[in-house]
């Protein structure tokens, strides 16, 4: 009876719930009563217009939206230039199809008048799809990351990184205005998302494309952020500290004033828990990935001017002043034709480093047929590292030498990087002028101050060594490239041009030995510099329309490189290589492209790999320069597919890539008796690289869940030497990585998944090296907001290293909690409670592999800590 009983109920609730949802459909035609692809039909909650369900016109007119959970909702029906129709209705219907719904000209529209009043969640436009962030709830305080994971079609990962329609966001704009460069985590991660009216997701053009009306063939995934027109008026911002267990803290100041002409944003922070807020070259972004303890204090400002006739013009600068403290160590497995030996090290570094970036961009327009384009970086740096090392190498269980060094390192760096472009309408569309000039200037000094203790033990010798070094490197790379370009017709076009440059690299040490009596006897090191000098002709015929672009160039490159010791010239030999390219950019049909690319590249050795004196930092691991290494030439082609159905919001994209370089520039290792090991670079034969990448995400409907598959496969094989001995290596990466969310995020928000890692690595030399990798990782986060109020997080990740050629497995898991409460007027102040490392066993760890060893990482970085923050948002 009570097995029955519960079948029943069960039963019932199921045909309960069936009820409960239904799914709805219907036709979208214009006034001739011709179907309507691309119009949009919106189910929104009538107490706030947010939007509930939502669905998108086939090329028959026809939409559905699938379980539409019972309730009273606002039906809208909108297409672009029509009018926007708006009905009241109540799920369940007694027929769930809807028929048929005309939609009408506009004349409103027809006049340009924007009616503020009007929310149509979604637009698909001619080449952008527009959201209006309005339909979209957010938490009060909410940053634009958490708008954009609210997105159909678009996701946001752990990281931070952005896909919009199936592909890599590279750039986000802010009413059309670069912020702060190029890094798009900047906006998303620091702007507020109760300032965002509009996000247009596109494909952006080169602003030469823009301007001359020929396509080039190269497109951005870009993001445009559309600001409210309240938030144009004053200052907005937000402040916010925090102190925890552990001495850690926290604090962060963003203030933000925007207008139509001019874009104004600062941004603050300090802390001590591995947070940097953005990012500054050579350092790792947002996270505790970072190797050590890191206690930052940065500052950034963007400033940008856009004229009422569309030039713009733009600077922003970023600086940090980070001190790091770490504590490393390492064990490495070499292998060799006779056997193998290990190493062991530990490292312990305290750095001072100070970094500075500044960008600049111009974009002036004069009249309508000539086109200034400037966008320039300067990075100023200083850093200052102390560092004490101790190493041991042995033979099985026979210690054969020990090696301890204690360095100062100071460095101070200077890089303008400038590249500028002018464009001149000779006879409008159909005969053009363009010239780039680019320059790229580097200097670098670093001095070394540094005392060796090595000991040796077959037989016993003892050695110190107290040298100093300063090394100066500099660069100075200019490049002309004039071109003109011919209109054939509408569609066709052609370029000539040829591109001159002269890349000049100096390299000047000064070194010095410490004797018996403390005094320093000098080390004559020559001076060592490269001088490329390059003509590079280039012939260029497309085909270009609106959805079409195929772009064959025809090219020749003629280099003389030079080299010279001690302003003595040797050998100048003179190299002629062939550089064929091949763009082809279909997009099909609309979200359907197809793309195919084909280019070649020459690689010249850097001075370093060409200095032919010993570099004996480390006097067991030797590094010498080859003076007679050639450049590299490698072949790339890329094929693209990729697919976005606006219907179901399903995306899917391969790409396969494949790379040959001849004469590639590897590594030769020769190992003596007393395991000292020399590295020289030298070229080897050709290498190869192959790579298959494919991406699917898609709804799962009755789940409420949306799903991403991703697979990468990558083989590469090449060669070094070991001893006089060509190495064979081959390397071949397997990576599956599943996640899953909630479709509905309005209150919470569940996203889970893993990623598998499988490698296998085979060595010619030593055939019991040979091995395969294996690891897991899993993550979870959980966002809940019960009300405006009350905000809760969680997050989880728990990565697992196989035992596979090491002494055990290893499991490293992290956990991370929050959860805050607004008050004030509007929440505009919250205080919270978190906490990072929840378990308390976080570290850092990597396995790797290359040419001939194994080798085993592990670090300090930021560990457990309790937080209580508040922070204030004004406007």
């Amino acid at each position: 009876m009570k097995k029955s009983l519960l079948i029943a109920t069960l039963l019932g609730c199921f045909i309960y719930q069936a009820h409960a949802q239904q799914d709805l459909t219907g036709r979208v035609l214009d006034s001739a009563r011709k179907p309507l692809s691309f119009a949009t039909v919106v189910l929104l909650q009538p107490t706030d217009s947010v939007m509930k369900y939502f669905g998108v016109t086939n090329d028959k007119g026809v939409y559905q939206m699938k379980r539409v959970k019972s309730g009273e909702y606002l039906i809208q029906f909108s297409f672009t230039g029509l009018k926007t129709i708006y009905k009241p209705i109540i799920v369940p219907l007694d027929k769930p199809n809807l028929g048929d719904q005309l939609l009408f000209i506009d004349p409103k529209a027809l006049d340009e008048v924007i009616v503020e009043a009007e929310l149509i969640p979604i637009k698909f436009k001619t080449d952008t799809i527009e959201y209006n962030a309005n339909a979209f709830k957010t938490r009060e305080g909410a940053a634009v990351e958490e708008l954009l994971e609210q997105l159909p079609g678009v996701e946001v990962d752990q990281e931070g990184n952005i896909k919009a329609q199936g592909e890599d966001v590279v750039k986000v704009l802010v009413d059309g205005k670069e912020f702060f460069g190029n890094d798009p985590k900047v906006a998303t991660k620091n702007l507020p998302a109760k300032a965002i009216d509009k996000v247009q997701v596109l494909d952006r053009k080169t602003d030469q494309a823009v301007f001359t009306g020929i396509e080039d063939g190269e497109r951005e995934r870009t993001i445009n952020l559309l600001l409210k027109a309240d938030h144009k008026k004053g200052y907005f911002g937000e402040i916010k500290a925090g102190a925890g267990t552990n001495s850690s803290y926290t604090g962060e100041t963003k203030i933000y004033r925007f207008s139509d002409k001019i874009q104004t944003a600062v941004l603050g922070l300090k802390n001590n828990i591995n947070q940097f807020g953005f990012t500054y070259k050579g350092n790792d972004t947002f996270g505790q990935n970072s190797k050590g303890i890191n206690e930052s204090f940065a500052g950034g400002l963007n400033l940008s001017l856009n004229k009422t006739n569309g030039n713009r013009y733009f600077a922003s600068y970023l600086g940090n002043s980070r001190k790091k403290n770490l504590l490393e160590t390492a064990a490495t497995q070499n292998f060799l034709e006779t056997g193998n030996y290990d190493q062991t090290s530990r490292l312990t570094e305290s750095e001072r480093d100070r970094p500075n970036d500044i960008d600049f961009g111009v974009r002036h327009k004069i009249g309508d047929n000539q086109l200034i384009v400037i966008d320039g970086d300067v990075t100023i740096g200083a850093n200052r590292t102390t560092s004490q090392t101790s190493a041991n190498t042995a033979l099985g269980t026979m210690d054969l030498n020990t090696f301890i060094n204690n360095t100062l390192n100071t460095a101070d760096e200077f890089a303008l990087v400038s590249n500028n472009s002018y464009s001149l309408k000779i006879k409008g569309d159909d005969l053009q002028l363009g010239f780039k000039f680019g320059i790229n200037y580097t200097d670098n000094e670093n001095a070394l101050d540094w005392t060796n203790i090595t000991t040796f033990f077959e037989p016993e010798i003892a050695n110190t060594v107290h040298q100093l070094r300063t090394d100066r490197v500099d660069r100075l790379n200019a490049t002309a490239n004039p071109t003109l370009t011919k209109k054939i017709n509408n569609y066709w076009s052609t370029d000539l041009g040829i591109t001159i440059s002269s890349n000049k690299r100096n390299l000047n040490r000064e070194e010095g030995t410490f004797n018996d009596r403390n005094e320093l006897v000098g080390i004559n090191i020559p001076a060592f510099n490269t001088l490329e000098t390059t003509l590079k002709p280039t012939f260029t015929l497309r085909r270009a329309t609106s959805k079409f672009v195929v772009n064959f160039s025809l090219g020749a490159r003629g280099t003389r490189f030079e080299k010279s010791l001690s302003n003595t010239i040797g050998e100048s030999p003179e190299y002629l290589f062939f550089t064929p390219r091949l763009i082809y950019r279909n997009q099909y049909r609309s979200g359907r492209r197809i793309e195919f690319r084909y280019n070649t590249n020459a690689n010249f050795p850097s001075p370093n790999q060409l200095f032919p004196v010993e570099n004996n930092l480390n006097q067991v691991n030797i590094y010498q320069g080859n003076f007679d290494l050639r450049p590299e030439f490698s072949h790339n082609v890329s094929f693209l597919w990729s697919v976005f159905d606006e219907f179901s919001f399903t995306s899917f994209f391969i790409r396969a890539m494949g790379n040959y370089t001849n004469n590639k520039i590897n590594n030769s290792v020769t190992v003596n008796d007393q395991l000292i090991q020399t590295t020289t670079p030298v070229n080897t034969d050709g290498q190869t690289l192959l790579a298959l990448n494919a991406e699917l995400s898609a709804p799962i409907r009755s789940l409420g869940l949306n799903y991403s598959v991703s697979v990468l496969e990558n083989w590469t094989n090449g060669f070094t030497l070991v001893n006089g001995q060509e190495n064979e290596t081959s390397t071949f990466n397997h990576s599956l990585t599943m996640s899953f969310e909630n479709r509905s995020k309005e209150k919470v928000r569940i996203n889970f998944g893993g990623t598998i890692n499988y490698t296998q690595y085979d060595f010619s030399i030593a055939e019991i090296s040979d091995d395969n990798f294996f690891n897991i990782s899993y993550f979870s986060s959980l966002r809940y907001t019960p009300t405006k109020k009350w905000n809760f997080t969680a997050n989880a990740n728990v990565t697992n290293f196989n035992a596979q050629s090491f002494d055990e497995s290893v499991t490293i898991p992290l956990i991370s909690a929050s959860v805050s409460y607004g008050f004030l007027q509007a929440e505009k102040a919250t205080i919270g409670i978190s906490t990072f490392d929840l378990l308390n066993k976080y570290q850092g760890f990597q396995r790797i592999s290359t040419g001939n060893f194994l080798s085993q990482t592990e670090w300090n970085t930021i560990g457990q800590y309790f937080m209580l923050t508040l922070a204030y948002r004004f406007r």
